[in-house]
């Protein structure tokens, strides 16, 4: 029996696909046209894990900005299908290519953890996908705070271990696990914890959100914040921040999943209509929610369900978002069935949120 069909990553040509079956068998993928069957391959099993057999086959050669209906059939099963629709193709020239990994996690402490966060592969994965950012062309990558499960001296250590050894600049911020944030802010060099950079005509900012309570209109990151977007009005801009800057609203209610100060900081980005962009980890459920000109999104972390990480490129027209899962099935799927079976389609997030392009331009 096929079940858990979906399209974990999708992108203007092509599609990489999931879905596990109960014994190895030679599935094959159909992605189906308007009016005709237009690619099919098989979908030979990568790995087994608990008596499941795992499969993400990629499809390429799809037309952009297009909805398709992807049918998977094996021996014997009934046909599972999936709509899938690509990303538009840009028209701009391509500008940059940034990666995100959020909440990492890197323990050292709770390697034995049965728990749905992969914490014994924690720094190997860090290392990995830091490496594999590269590879993809990334410019740079961000780690937008819990970049440590407990904040130790020796956490912080390893992770600059880790750092050191890749060929790509990192910037790196606070989250609520760094327990002692002076000692990290320091390790990494990283003054307040806040500070801002420019990009190939793009302007990044970074925020210290330790607690739901910075950003406070009080404080003077705000008034930094304030002054900085003041001198940046005629560049795009994305803000970084550990926890969400509005609260998701198509998510489970928690009091600590975004800043207290919302109605403050939304009144002061509604004043910089250049701001485009709002990324946020700690809840890490793949989503985006649109509100006036800012496009809120929050990121996967490669150590938990669903693991994977953000792509993004910015184009002179558009913002595309696209989440690369871990290659690493064996660990999705253990930590899939660690958590319980209500919320794992929350984890995965909305198909919708998980890929998109949006105009970079307000």
């Amino acid at each position: 029996m096929i079940r858990d069909l979906c399209a974990p990553t999708v992108g203007f040509d092509g599609a990489r696909l999931f879905f596990a079956c109960d014994r190895s068998c030679d599935a094959t993928v159909r992605l189906l046209g308007a009016e005709t069957d237009l690619i099919e391959v098989s979908a030979h099993p990568l790995t087994e894990v608990d008596g499941e057999f795992l499969c993400s086959p990629s499809v390429t050669g799809l037309m952009g900005d297009t909805e398709y209906l992807v049918e998977v059939r094996a021996p014997s099963d009934p046909r599972s299908r999936l709509q899938v629709r690509t990303l538009p193709k840009p028209s701009g020239r391509h500008l940059l290519r940034f990666g995100v990994l959020a909440d990492t996690h890197c323990s050292l402490s709770r390697l034995g953890d049965p728990g749905p966060r992969l914490f014994a592969d924690s720094l190997a994965l860090t290392g990995k996908y830091l490496k594999k950012l590269a590879d993809l062309g990334a410019d740079f990558v961000v780690l937008p705070g819990d970049v440590t499960d407990s904040g130790s001296e020796a956490e912080i250590g390893a992770v600059r271990r880790i750092i050191e050894n890749v060929e790509i600049p990192c910037r790196l911020m606070v989250g609520n696990h760094e327990r002692e944030p002076e000692a990290f802010l320091e390790a990494f060099c990283l003054g307040d914890g806040f500070y801002s950079f420019d990009f190939r005509g793009i302007h990044f900012v970074c925020l210290r959100t330790f607690s739901p309570l910075d950003l406070n209109p009080a404080d003077k990151q705000f008034a930094w914040l304030r002054d900085d977007l003041a001198d940046h009005r005629e560049s795009p801009t994305v803000l970084f921040s550990h926890y969400a800057l509005r609260d998701p609203p198509h998510l489970p209610q928690d009091s600590s999943r975004a800043i207290a100060s919302q109605g403050a900081v939304r009144a002061l980005l509604s004043r910089n209509p250049q701001v485009r962009v709002a990324m946020a980890g700690h809840k890490n459920t793949p989503s985006v929610f649109r509100e006036d000109h800012v496009t809120h999104v929050l990121c996967p972390q490669i150590v938990q369900y669903h693991a994977g990480f953000d792509v993004v490129d910015i184009y002179e027209d558009l913002f595309v978002r696209q989440i690369h899962p871990i290659d690493e099935l064996d660990l999705q799927r253990r930590s899939y069935h660690r958590h319980k079976q209500k919320d794992r389609p929350v984890r995965f997030g909305r198909p919708e949120d998980r890929s998109f392009a949006i105009p970079l331009s307000p």
